[in-house]
C-alpha cells in the first residue's frame, strides 16, 4: 500500500532534508566551539516532536529542548536519547519522571531541587535559568548565591548549565544589552563557588543572528531551523522550507449564476462558475491566526484598515495552490471543508497545497516525512510508533 492511500485526502509533508540543511546553515554561522540546543518544543513548531528530534540529533545537536515534562516523555519513548533540557519548571512531584526519563530541568527555585533529592537523584545534572528582565521564571541575580550555598547540601545534583532569556531578543537594544550584562555577572558568580559550567546560553534564533558576541558556548535555535527566520532581524541566514501542506480535491461541480457557496451564503456566484471542493477547514487550521494587540497608535490605524478591506471585499484573499496555479478560496470557511474558485483543468484528485501556521496546523493532520525526494515515515494521530514506509 502506497503512502498516499494510507494518508487519507490531506496531510502535512516534512522535508528532513531542509532542516538538515537549516541546521548545517546555523551550524556554520556559530562555528564550531558554539554548541547548538535545538528547540523542539510544541511538537518542533507543529513538524512532529519525535521524528524532527531524529533528525537533529544525527545531525549533532548537543541537546534538545522542550517545556513540558510530557513533551520530553515522548522524545524518550519515541527512542531519542541526546540530553532533553525542560525549559519550564517543572512540579515537585515531578522529579521522579525527570530521574527515570533522564531529563535535565531548567531550576528556578530551591523546591525544585530538594524534590530531586527526595526522589533519589544522583550524579543528576541541572540547568538554572536567571531572571534578568523576561518577567516569567528564574532565579532573580540575587537569590543566586543563597541558592548555591544551599545546594551543596546536595552532592548528587550538579549544575551543568546556566542560561537566560531575551525579552527583545534580535533587536540589540539597551535592554537586552543590561540583560546580557547582569547574566554575565552572575555567570562569574557561579564560577566563584568553584563550578565548571559546560553549558551557558542567552540567544535564542533571533539573537543568534544578531548578536553573535552573546553566543557565549551554546545557542538555543528553534524556529530558524524549520525554516523560518524571526521578523525584525537585520541578519538573515539562507534557509530551506520544511513544511508543506496539501489535500486532495474531493468534489467538482458547475454552477449557474445566484448559486450560493456555504454557511451565510456569502458568496453568491455572479456567473457561470467552476467550484472545487478540498477537505480541509479552520478546524485543521485553515486561516487561524493569533490575536495581536496593537503596539502602539498607527498599529492600531493599520488593523482598523485591514478589516475594513476585508468587509469591502479587498483584502488579502486567501488562495489555494493546484496545478502551479493560484485559485481562491470562496464562501464561508467550514470546519472541516473549504471551496475554491477553480477553471475547467481541475479535477477531482487533483493535489491542492494550502497555507497553514504550523502552530495552529491541526495535530491530528498526518505528518509524511521525506529524504532525498522519497518518503520514509508517517506519523497518524492515535499510533503510539511511526509508521516506517516505502515510498
Amino acid at each position: 500500500m502506497g503512502w498516499r492511500n494510507m494518508v487519507g485526502n490531506r496531510w502535512v509533508e516534512i522535508d528532513a532534508d531542509a532542516i538538515r540543511y537549516n541546521y548545517q546553515q546555523i551550524k556554520n554561522l556559530v562555528g564550531e566551539n558554539v554548541q547548538i540546543l535545538a528547540v523542539v518544543k510544541a511538537d518542533a513548531y507543529g513538524l512532529g516532536a519525535v521524528e524532527s528530534a531524529r533528525v537533529l540529533e544525527e545531525c549533532g545537536a548537543a541537546m534538545l529542548a522542550v517545556t513540558t515534562v510530557d513533551e520530553g516523555i515522548e522524545l524518550r519513548q519515541g527512542g531519542i536519547s541526546a540530553p532533553i533540557l525542560l525549559l519550564s519548571p517543572f512540579f515537585p512531584e515531578e522529579a521522579g519522571l525527570l530521574i527515570q526519563y533522564e531529563l535535565t530541568p531548567a531550576v528556578s527555585f530551591l523546591d525544585q531541587v530538594r524534590a530531586l533529592a527526595e526522589a533519589g537523584a544522583s550524579n543528576f545534572k541541572i540547568h538554572l535559568k536567571i531572571e534578568t528582565g523576561m518577567g516569567r521564571t528564574g532565579l532573580h541575580p540575587s537569590e543566586v548565591s543563597p541558592f548555591l550555598q544551599e545546594l551543596q547540601q546536595y552532592p548528587g545534583i550538579e549544575v551543568e548549565g546556566v542560561f537566560t532569556h531575551f525579552a527583545q531578543a534580535g533587536q540589540g537594544d539597551s535592554f537586552t544589552r543590561k540583560q546580557f550584562a547582569i547574566f554575565q555577572q552572575v555567570v562569574e558568580e557561579i564560577k566563584d563557588y568553584g563550578i565548571k559550567l559546560s553549558f551557558i546560553h542567552a540567544c535564542n534564533s533571533a539573537a543568534t543572528l544578531d548578536l553573535p558576541e552573546m553566543h557565549c558556548n551554546m545557542v538555543r535555535i528553534g524556529t530558524l531551523l524549520f525554516g523560518q527566520c524571526p521578523h525584525h532581524t537585520k541578519n538573515k541566514v539562507e534557509l530551506r522550507n520544511p513544511w508543506q501542506v496539501k489535500a486532495r480535491i474531493i468534489h467538482v461541480k458547475n454552477v449557474e449564476p445566484g448559486t450560493s457557496v456555504g454557511y451565510g451564503r456569502e458568496f453568491i456566484a455572479r456567473k457561470k462558475t467552476r467550484l472545487a471542493v478540498i477537505p480541509m477547514g479552520w478546524a485543521d487550521g485553515l486561516t487561524v491566526m493569533p490575536a495581536i494587540r496593537p503596539k502602539n497608535f498607527l498599529d492600531l490605524c493599520k488593523m482598523v484598515v485591514k478589516l475594513i478591506l476585508e468587509y469591502l471585499g479587498k483584502g488579502r484573499q486567501t488562495t489555494v495552490l493546484i496545478g502551479g496555479q493560484k485559485y481562491p478560496l470562496v464562501g464561508r470557511l467550514g470546519m472541516q471543508l473549504s471551496t475554491a474558485e477553480v477553471d475547467q483543468t481541475v479535477k477531482v484528485g487533483d493535489e491542492a497545497q494550502l497555507s497553514l501556521r504550523r502552530l495552529s496546523a491541526n495535530p491530528r493532520l498526518p505528518r509524511v516525512y521525506f529524504k532525498d525526494g522519497q518518503a520514509y515515515a508517517i506519523r497518524m494521530a492515535g499510533r503510539i510508533e511511526e509508521l516506517r514506509v516505502k515510498s
